[in-house]
């Protein structure tokens, strides 16, 4: 049985500006979803929890999210 994703993205964009990295994302829908947990990680294995944003609760949004990452990694995967 198929079971839908709570959360319909539009869009996922990240800036860094000022030694912090914004994370902003949008969102065509969401059913039955409490929070968005952003997170971090240095070797795409281990990850670092750095922001819970409280959902919109709303079937039908185009609602927008922002957080900041004011501790970015600054070591380099390549």
């Amino acid at each position: 049985q198929n079971t839908p994703l709570p959360v319909t993205l539009l869009t996922f964009n990240t800036k860094t500006k000022n030694g912090a990295v914004s994370v902003t994302w949008s969102t065509a829908s969401e059913t039955n979803n409490d929070y968005f947990e952003v997170e971090r990680s240095i070797d795409g294995g281990q990850y670092k929890t750095i922001a819970q944003v409280k959902a919109k609760e709303q079937k039908n949004g185009g609602w927008k999210f922002q957080t900041r990452d004011r501790k970015p990694c600054t070591t380099a995967l390549w």
